[in-house]
């Protein structure tokens, strides 16, 4: 129960604070979402940081990489998640959700790479 509620103050923090330019903020909200073993968290945040390097920086590369390390996160959730015995159901779906997304995401990325 304890690390679910930090889980959850540490992302409520990293929404609310302004983590964007700053790589130690980056490196720390990694750092926890590592430790916790919430892939589903960190994929999600590497997905919000691409989604950050195109409206900002306009930087597909970036992006791109990002997302890409988003899609591994997602499968390593997932390759987690079904090597447990106790499987969480709503954890399992919403990471195949979030690496479809993500998927999606990128063959969007590449078309938008082709035009510019």
């Amino acid at each position: 129960m304890r690390v679910c509620a930090r889980t959850n103050l540490k992302t409520f923090f990293s929404q609310t604070t302004d983590w964007q330019g700053n790589a130690a903020v980056i490196r720390g909200i990694e750092t926890f979402y590592s430790k916790a073993h919430s892939h589903l968290h960190l994929a999600s945040f590497y997905k919000a940081c691409a989604f950050m390097e195109v409206e900002t920086f306009n930087d597909f590369s970036k992006a791109a990489d990002a997302l890409e390390h988003a899609q591994r996160t997602a499968e390593r959730g997932l390759q987690e998640q079904q090597s447990h015995s106790e499987e969480s159901t709503s954890t399992v779906n919403a990471l195949k959700s979030l690496r479809e997304e993500i998927v999606e995401n990128l063959s969007q990325l590449a078309k938008f790479e082709k035009i510019k």
